[in-house]
């Protein structure tokens, strides 16, 4: 890479190349005292956010995906090997042990809710408990919300995947006067089922489970909806912070206490949540998946146009 992009002559400005799951030292004297760290104590490479969360995720066999419903949503499936298709499009990182992640990016997650909480339901405040209840409202609504649609591009940068736009935003579509403000709500929970879905799509491959980590796999709701609007079985593990645990579990191989990230990745956890697709919505999300569709594909034009 540094010979491609012409960049050797500063080599040596940047570490050496290793294996995620290897040491790269011991903590010294020195960073023992000002962090509080026992010296000695073994430092492992890890890797970055995504990878970490995927292998904690448990998404490691070719076929596996991992949404990361965060502030951002990545969309990723696990390959046996370096996959560029479609070109130009979404990121490619390696994982462990001869592992490839294909993603697919929607910049914005679950910034949607925010969005929607505050301008519909400002009433209820913040905190853990106004969640429930914005799913107890978006679930009073019938799946499909009678024709509306929610694309959810609200990122200032527009939208990178499955296809580039700058100015592409975030809209409602097919708003009559029957809807309410419970209706927009569940077109939100559904327009980022939409997004996941369309990312997906475009990596092409067949799924055999979603994994869901992030604040949005916290909600039941949002999680069935994904299955039901993907219709793939969506596996939601219990726990937090998944990019540090996926960090830790690299530790755990280096030091010998796990045989291999594979053991590792898919050894049994504390617990998670299942959720199967219902097969009596699947024509309903499909047809307006397609709508979804050719309305992202005219919002892409429009913003061309501006």
């Amino acid at each position: 890479m540094l010979r491609l992009f012409g960049l050797e002559a500063v080599a040596n400005l940047l570490p050496p190349v290793r294996r995620s799951e290897s040491l790269a030292g011991e903590v010294t004297p020195a960073a023992a005292a000002e962090t509080g760290l026992r010296a000695g104590t073994p430092v492992a490479i890890g890797a970055g956010d995504v990878p970490c969360s995927a292998i904690a995720a448990g998404a490691f066999e070719p076929g596996v995906a991992c949404t990361v419903l965060g502030t951002t949503c990545h969309n990723g499936v696990v390959f046996g090997e370096p996959m560029f298709e479609p070109p130009n499009l979404g990121l490619l990182f390696t994982l462990p042990e001869n592992r490839w992640l294909r993603v697919m990016v929607n910049l914005a997650g679950t910034p949607n809710l925010d969005w929607a909480r505050g301008a519909l339901f400002s009433e209820l405040g913040a905190g853990g408990a106004v969640f429930a209840e914005l799913e107890r409202a978006a679930s009073s609504r019938p799946a499909g919300v009678d024709g509306l649609l929610y694309h959810p591009y609200l990122s200032d940068v527009g939208l990178i995947a499955p296809v580039v736009s700058r100015g592409a935003r975030a809209q409602f579509s097919g708003l009559t006067s029957r809807h309410g403000r419970a209706d927009l709500l569940r077109a939100v929970y559904e327009g980022v089922a939409y997004a996941i879905r369309d990312c997906y799509a475009a990596i092409g491959q067949p799924l055999r489970e979603i994994r869901l980590v992030g604040g949005g796999a916290r909600s039941v709701f949002w999680s069935q909806t994904i299955a039901d609007v993907t219709g793939t079985p969506v596996v939601a593990p219990l726990g937090s912070e998944f990019g540090a645990m996926g960090a830790a579990l690299l530790a755990s191989v280096a030091i010998g206490w796990s045989a291999s990230v594979r053991d590792a990745a898919l050894a049994p956890r504390s617990g998670e949540r299942r959720y199967e697709p219902n097969g009596a919505l699947a024509g309903v999300y499909d047809e307006a998946f397609a709508r979804y569709r050719a309305e992202r594909e005219a919002i892409v034009a429009l913003a061309a146009q501006a």
